[in-house]
């Protein structure tokens, strides 16, 4: 009986912190007047103290543009890190970015990378994009170009302009893939279309080849 009693507990705490992470959200959307800021941060608060995901990620956003709190990029990791715990995509992403960053904790590009691996394997684009950068560079990983087309083509699905570039480059190159410039040059205009300049010069530089 005590078991089911605390289940109890958990769920209506969980509930409560739904409902509190939801009235802040509608007041943050809704009303944007100054006067509502300390009660809808105050809502996000409680949320996040108990544990609701959404809230802690929404939090730790909070803390690092200065919004309804002070700037505190060490509270910012607190809240993603509690988040990402839980397996949020976006949170995971967050805490590489601090890591990547050196905000609020020490700079570790190892540490980013796992993060973004982890952010990544679960679909989110820049943590994708990151994390093939990563592999292309060999920054917080071992280089490894196989892994960085990977990466990139699922990005490119998405149709990321940088993303569709550094596939483009990779071909080039013969990085990760068979050397193959006529596809090199497509995913350049592609990414050029939208509006990239390094793959606007790239196809320059592709198009003097073929002359």
């Amino acid at each position: 009986m005590k078991l089911k009693k605390l289940s109890g507990t958990k769920k209506m705490k969980h509930d409560q912190a739904q409902i509190q992470y939801e009235m802040a959200f509608l007041f943050a959307s809704i009303n944007t007047k100054e006067s509502m800021l300390k009660e809808t941060t105050a809502l996000l608060k409680s949320a996040a103290k108990e544990g609701h995901g959404l809230a802690l990620l929404a939090l730790g956003n909070w803390y690092v543009h200065g919004k309804g709190v002070k700037k505190n990029y060490k509270k910012a990791v607190d809240c993603f890190l509690k988040a990402a715990l839980q397996g949020n995509a976006t949170a995971q992403f967050e805490v590489g970015m601090c890591y990547d960053k050196g905000h609020g904790v020490k700079k570790d590009i190892q540490q980013a990378a796992r993060w973004y691996l982890k952010a990544a394997r679960k679909g989110e684009i820049t943590a994708q994009e990151n994390i093939a950068y990563c592999y292309l560079s060999g920054e917080g990983v071992k280089k490894n170009y196989k892994k960085a087309v990977f990466w990139y083509r699922k990005v490119t699905e998405k149709g990321t302009s940088e993303s569709q570039y550094s596939l483009g480059y990779c071909y080039e190159k013969g990085l990760g893939v068979t050397k193959d410039l006529r596809l090199a040059k497509l995913w350049y205009q592609l990414a050029a279309r939208q509006g990239n300049k390094d793959a606007m010069n790239a196809v320059k530089d592709l198009m003097k080849y073929e002359k």
